[in-house]
């Protein structure tokens, strides 16, 4: 059973929103290298920010933990997506 992340936080313009997502170390290398284009400079990341995989979105997002309302739940994929996901 496939295990993600899936927490409540608090959008800039103040509204709640819920996510599930994978981590980058979750997801499989070809992935990565397939969505991921760069431009050769890196970006540094607001502290307690990282880059995740929003699996409702299908799409990667930067992830705020300080803006978490409640804790970050390990959820299977099976209880959210009965419809399946899709890279």
């Amino acid at each position: 059973m496939e295990l993600a992340n899936k927490a409540t936080f608090k959008k800039k313009d103040g509204s709640l929103r819920t996510m599930v997502f994978y981590n980058l170390d979750q997801l499989p290398k070809e992935v990565i290298q397939e969505r991921i284009k760069g431009s050769g400079t890196n970006r540094t990341l607001q502290e307690g920010s990282r880059v995740v995989y929003d699996l409702e979105a299908r799409d990667f997002r930067i992830f705020n933990e300080k803006t978490v309302i409640g804790k970050i739940q390990k959820v299977s994929l099976d209880e959210v997506f009965t419809g399946g996901y899709v890279f």
